[in-house]
């Protein structure tokens, strides 16, 4: 089993066929709220849902939310650009559309400064600011290019007066909490009281969901930790946060950051251009294949591909090769090495943090075959999953959205079981799953399980534990054989 997962962004260009062959391969499915209409989004949504029943699988549905991201307004016909020439940017838009541009957040450009620089479409044209009057500014163009309709435009020297979540961000959560979202990221976070602001406006709509902070601004460099702590997950966004730093900042930043996702015990994500080639050739860079292995060495629970399936050329082989690294260089990860708890700064000074940490090295320590975590919620799961045992650790749950929160956990396995208020029923019924899987009698695992089963609560029992001799269910096990 490939234990780095896989997330796809999928758009409406695929069909139900495509998207379900293609689900042999990725864990998590990625709808973008930037690009589509809510037709789209519930049609890709019905496939998921219609996929998991066939294929026995649980997949979560990440919506990530467009945050302020920046456009062209007013391009009709694209503008050619070159280098040198002079373009207006205004703050009300004009019929002269071949001499001005217009945004989507005009009042950004009274906090522009002479010399700030303006990108559009991914930093593809650059501009610097030469001029400024009551009407805009004047954009001197640094290189070729021609602007187009809806691109994106970012301004890596100007701090952004933009809220957090814009009115179209508000009317897309009203439409995802109707499609029972198991993730959310947001895009363009600059502080943690952004994730404060979406927490508020899920509660408000009864939502319960994970939380994903997207960083893509260099505002947030500062007060990372602040983020990680109140997220459930981040996201290395490569792409707006290469436009807006220095190129080379951003492997350093990358690295930084997963390394706080696992000293916080926080499951990370990166993204972006990670087979960009792909997208039109059906081969990728062997770069490319370094920088996949890298992030799973680094310790990344997730590797996102954008582009490359949601409208590239090849998307079914881009998810095989990428599955296909991730599995060689898990064999080269050296794992269990050390029972040193100064390590897992992660843990907490509680029940359920003591609980996994026994485990995990009761686990390493009797060689068991698999961690079996019976979970309500997932937390357990999310904290053995930091450990990176090298055997199957597989997140037990009656509750489908708990299995499909920890399909996103680096190694964890999910498995549904049958809900009992009594324990000796619980674990007949969970040594009949194993069994189905291919675990055998006798083989030994180690268990994690709250009790009283009829109570949601803190993991608080750990149990060492033979396959197969669970009574007093043996003799009626036997005769359903």
């Amino acid at each position: 089993m490939r234990k780095t997962k896989i997330i796809a962004t999928l758009s409406a260009k695929l069909s139900y066929e495509q998207i379900k062959e293609m689900a042999d391969f990725f864990d998590c499915a990625r709808i973008n709220l930037s690009h589509g209409s809510y037709e789209d989004y519930e049609k890709i949504t019905n496939f998921i849902r219609q996929i998991e029943r066939e294929k026995n699988k649980y997949i979560p549905i990440l919506f990530d939310i467009s945050g302020p991201k920046i456009r062209v307004t007013n391009i009709e016909i694209p503008l050619e650009v070159k280098k040198k020439s002079k373009v207006a940017l205004i703050k009300k838009t004009s019929d002269k559309t071949n001499l001005f541009l217009a945004i989507n957040f005009p009042e950004i450009i009274n906090h522009l400064k002479i010399g700030d620089r303006v990108y559009i479409d991914d930093g593809k044209i650059r501009f610097k600011v030469t001029e400024i009057d009551k009407d805009g500014v004047i954009l001197e163009a640094l290189t070729d290019g021609i602007i187009r309709k809806n691109k994106g435009l970012n301004f890596p020297d100007t701090e952004l007066p933009l809220p957090s979540l814009t009115e179209k961000d508000l009317k897309d959560l009203d439409f995802v909490s109707k499609l029972n979202p198991d993730f959310i990221a947001l895009s363009f976070v600059r502080k943690k009281e952004d994730i404060f602001m979406l927490r508020k406006e899920l509660d408000q709509r009864k939502v319960s969901t994970s939380v994903i902070a997207k960083i893509e601004r260099p505002e947030v460099i500062k007060v990372l930790e602040d983020v990680i702590e109140v997220s459930d997950g981040i996201m290395v966004a490569r792409g707006d946060l290469g436009i807006e730093l220095s190129l080379e900042k951003v492997p350093i930043i990358q690295k930084k950051i997963v390394e706080l996702c696992k000293n916080k015990g926080k499951f990370s994500i990166v993204a972006t251009q990670i087979l960009e080639t792909m997208v039109e050739k059906p081969e990728p860079t062997r770069a490319e294949v370094s920088d996949i292995a890298n992030a799973i060495f680094d310790g990344f629970d997730a590797l996102m591909l954008s582009g490359e399936t949601a409208s590239g050329s090849f998307p079914l082989e881009s998810l095989q090769i990428l599955d296909r690294v991730a599995k060689e260089t898990e064999k080269n990860i050296k794992l269990n090495k050390s029972f040193d708890l100064k390590e897992y700064n992660f843990l907490k000074d509680d029940i359920t943090s003591t609980i996994a940490f026994s485990a995990y090295i009761s686990a390493i320590t009797l060689k068991a075959k698999a961690i079996i975590s019976f979970t309500a919620s997932g937390q357990t799961a999310g904290i053995l999953s930091k450990f990176r045992y090298d055997k199957d650790v597989i997140a037990v749950s009656y509750d489908i959205k708990t299995l499909r929160k920890c399909s996103l956990f680096y190694g964890i396995k999910p498995l549904l079981i049958k809900k009992s208020e009594i324990t000796d029923e619980l674990m007949f019924e969970m040594e009949k799953l194993l069994l189905d899987i291919g675990f055998k009698d006798d083989e030994l695992i180690i268990m994690t399980i709250g009790l009283p089963v009829v109570e949601k609560g803190h993991t608080n029992m750990m149990k060492v534990h033979k396959i197969g001799g669970y009574l007093p269910y043996k003799e009626k096990f036997q005769k359903v054989d």
